[in-house]
C-alpha cells in the first residue's frame, strides 16, 4: 500500500518565513522516501491553493479576512478545515503524519480525529522554548497559558518528537517521548558566492529578518560606537526586515546612532525577495548576537546555515546547538561569547582584520560546511528512519 507522509501546520507554503522554510525543506528532505509527501499549511489568499512544487504537493487553506485575534481565528477557524483537507486525502493507516505548530482546540480536533492512527504514526515538531518572562502578565496571559497547553500536553502527546535542538530534546525524553534533532535546513545547489572584496574596502554585515528577544538587537546597532574611525570607513551593517521607525522606537533615546552612523547603519525594511537575494550575493558576515538563556539555547537561528549557503560567515555569540555543534571558530565562522556591545564590537574588529584572502577562504568554508551539515538531502534518510520506525 501507498505509504504517504502529511505535514500539517499553520504556515504559508513553500516560503514566507523561517518556519515555512523548514517545513519546506523537511518534506523535500523526506520525498524519496515515501510514495507521496504532501504540506497543508495556511494561506494569506481568499481562496484554497493546492500545486505541487519540487515534488511535494503544497496545499494551503485560506486564512483570510477574519478581523478577529489570531489566537482566536486560529483556534475556532482553522482546525476543522484542516481536518476536511485530511479527510479529502483520505487518510488511513498506512499514513504518517508530522504537525508543526498549531493552536490548543485545533490539536485537540487533530487529536479527535486520528484516533484511528496507529501508535507512532504521528509526529510533532518543536522548535522553540519561550520564557514566562517574554509575555506580560504572565499567568493571565491567553497566549501564555495557549502556549502552555500545547508546550506540555499536545507537543508530547503522540510520543514521537522532532525538536531542533538538544535542549528541547532533553525536556521530551524526561517527557517520555522519542526524538530526533533536525537543525533547519537548506539547498545547497541554490546559491553561489560572491567574490571578496579587496581588504582596503567596505566589509557588508547584515541581519536578516524581523528581530525578536532572542537577538540582541540594541547591542549589535550600538556597537558601531565603539569602532574607530578607520575601522568604520570598512564597516557597513544592512538590517533587512525591520523598518526605521520599528528601530527608531525600540532604542528609544539611542536612537540616534542611527542618524549619527547613517554611513555604516543601512536599513532596508522589508525587501522583495529578488533585491535580498542581490544583498546576500554582496555580503561577507552575519552578524548575530544573542544572550544565553532558555529561549536561545532551545533554539537554531535558520539564518545561521541561509546564509552560510550563500557564502556569508556567522559572527556569532556562542550559545547553543549551531555554535557548538556546526560551527567551528576561525575556519567557517567568528565565535564570541557574550553579547554586550563590547563583544560585538570586538567580533567585528576581528572580522575587519582579517585579509581579503582569508575572508574569501571563509566564505568558501562556510559555504561547503553548510551543504555538509545542513543540506537537506543530508538528512531525509535518518529522519525517514524515525519517522518509520
Amino acid at each position: 500500500m501507498d505509504r504517504r507522509i502529511i505535514i500539517c501546520s499553520t504556515n504559508q507554503l513553500p516560503r514566507g518565513n523561517a518556519n515555512s522554510n523548514y517545513i519546506f525543506n523537511m518534506a523535500k528532505s523526506l520525498k524519496e522516501y515515501a510514495d507521496e509527501v504532501i504540506s497543508i499549511g495556511a494561506s494569506n489568499q481568499d481562496h484554497r491553493i493546492d500545486e505541487v512544487i519540487e515534488g511535494v504537493r503544497c496545499i494551503n487553506i485560506s486564512f483570510y479576512k477574519k478581523h478577529i485575534p489570531m489566537i482566536f481565528k486560529g483556534n475556532f477557524s482553522f482546525g476543522l478545515p484542516m481536518i476536511n483537507e485530511l479527510k479529502k486525502l483520505k487518510i488511513t493507516p498506512n499514513d504518517y503524519i508530522i504537525i508543526y505548530d498549531g493552536y490548543a482546540l485545533q490539536l485537540r480536533q487533530l487529536d479527535s480525529f486520528f484516533k484511528f492512527m496507529p501508535k507512532g504514526h504521528i509526529v510533532t515538531c518543536v522548535v522553540e522554548w519561550p520564557m514566562k518572562n517574554q509575555y506580560s502578565l504572565a499567568p493571565i496571559n491567553p497566549k501564555y497559558i495557549e502556549w502552555l497547553r500545547i508546550f506540555n500536553k499536545w507537543m508530547p502527546n503522540w510520543g514521537k518528537i522532532i525538536p531542533i535542538s538538544r535542549n528541547l530534546e532533553n525536556h521530551f525524553i524526561k517527557a517520555g517521548c522519542e526524538t530526533f534533532i533536525l537543525p533547519p535546513m537548506i539547498d545547497s545547489s541554490d546559491y553561489k558566492i560572491c567574490e571578496s572584496k579587496k581588504v582596503n574596502e567596505v566589509c557588508d554585515f547584515i541581519y536578516s529578518g524581523v528581530f525578536s528577544q532572542k537577538d540582541a538587537m540594541e547591542n549589535m546597532i550600538l556597537s558601531v560606537e565603539k569602532l574607530t574611525d578607520e575601522e568604520r570607513k570598512k564597516f557597513r551593517f544592512h538590517i533587512t526586515g525591520n523598518s526605521m521607525q520599528t528601530l527608531e522606537s525600540f532604542l528609544g533615546d539611542k536612537k540616534y546612532v542611527l542618524k549619527k552612523y547613517s554611513d555604516n547603519i543601512i536599513v532596508h525594511g522589508r525587501l522583495p525577495y529578488d533585491e535580498l537575494l542581490e544583498l546576500y550575493a554582496n555580503t561577507d558576515y552575519l552578524l548575530l548576537a544573542r544572550p544565553e538563556n532558555q529561549y536561545t539555547i532551545s533554539n537554531f537561528p535558520s539564518k545561521v546555515p541561509e546564509m552560510m549557503n550563500y557564502g556569508i560567515v556567522p559572527v556569532c555569540s556562542n550559545v547553543g546547538d549551531y555554535t557548538n555543534l556546526y560551527l567551528t571558530d576561525g575556519e567557517d565562522s567568528i565565535i564570541f561569547d557574550g553579547c554586550s556591545v563590547d563583544d560585538c564590537a570586538n567580533a567585528i574588529k576581528r572580522a575587519l582584520s582579517l585579509t581579503s584572502e582569508q575572508r574569501q577562504q571563509m566564505k568558501i568554508n562556510a559555504k561547503n560546511n553548510s551543504a555538509k551539515m545542513f543540506d537537506f538531502r543530508v538528512w531525509g534518510e535518518k529522519l525517514a528512519e524515525f519517522i518509520f520506525e
